[in-house]
């Protein structure tokens, strides 16, 4: 009788490894795609929440584009000014101050941003003048609005005092005409007023300096120049014993993160 044929299939322990040997290949496999998407997704998270590379708000500030807006728009301001005085006469000047700053600005907040692109800058020059003047300030404070809307302002809108309730009252105007200076969203005037020199506070009232000038670390101060309480109020007098505060500012300069 002859002898069986042996079977020609594996036997079980064959098969058994070849499967462990699968999921082996299946984990590995699985785990290096876990490993790589998990370093992808480091990286990109590292990336966007950075916070970018500090700005050069100095170089910005002294290029010749920058420096000559500066030059044009505070010739303009002079203007503004000197026709202010010639058309009220009554007003006697008595001070002035000027806060003139480029700042780094970054509308999409400190995240999601890459490299110092993500940065723009703003300019800002706010000239500030007093002037002693007489009478009710009532009449003085619609003949000034007379006269700066033919200066070319417009849409009075009486503002929030800052500070304790004490402050002086605030009247913000817009330009209504672009012919002559900055364009429109580019320029403020405000104006207020105290009864009494001895009701100024010059920490406090319109066209105040702040006493901290580099928020963030990296503001450029072009120029800088404070008023003096000491000053304004020896030009006052018996006859001239208010004072009118006009506050011109005037974004001169800006480059947008894009650009």
């Amino acid at each position: 009788m002859a002898g069986a044929e042996p079977s020609t299939g594996p036997t079980p322990p064959t098969l058994l490894a070849r499967w462990v040997d699968g999921c082996l290949t299946v984990v590995t496999w699985a785990t290096v795609a876990v490993i790589v998407l998990a370093v992808g997704l480091f990286l990109w998270f590292r990336h966007t929440m950075a916070r970018p590379a500090a700005p050069d708000t100095v170089a910005f500030a002294r290029a010749f584009t920058a420096r000559h807006a500066d030059a044009v728009d505070s010739t303009w301001i002079d203007q503004q000014f000197a026709q202010l005085t010639r058309l009220v006469p009554q007003l006697t000047s008595s001070g002035r101050s000027v806060f003139d700053v480029c700042s780094p600005s970054n509308p999409d907040g400190p995240f999601f941003g890459s490299g110092a692109a993500a940065y723009g800058f703003i300019c800002r020059r706010t000239d500030t003048r007093y002037y002693a003047f007489a009478g009710p300030s009532a009449g003085r404070v619609r003949e000034l609005e007379q006269v700066l809307t033919r200066l070319g302002w417009g849409m009075f809108t009486p503002g929030s005092p800052a500070g304790t309730p004490a402050a002086l009252p605030v009247v913000d105007a817009s330009p209504v005409t672009t012919s002559s200076g900055p364009m429109t969203g580019k320029t403020g005037l405000t104006f207020s007023w105290a009864e009494r020199g001895i009701q100024l506070n010059l920490a406090r009232d319109t066209g105040a300096i702040p006493a901290v000038v580099t928020p963030g670390g990296n503001t450029y101060v072009v120029a800088m120049q404070r008023p003096s309480l000491k000053g304004i109020l020896s030009h006052l007098t018996a006859e001239h014993p208010h004072v009118f505060i006009v506050s011109l500012s005037v974004i001169y300069a800006q480059r947008l993160p894009s650009q």
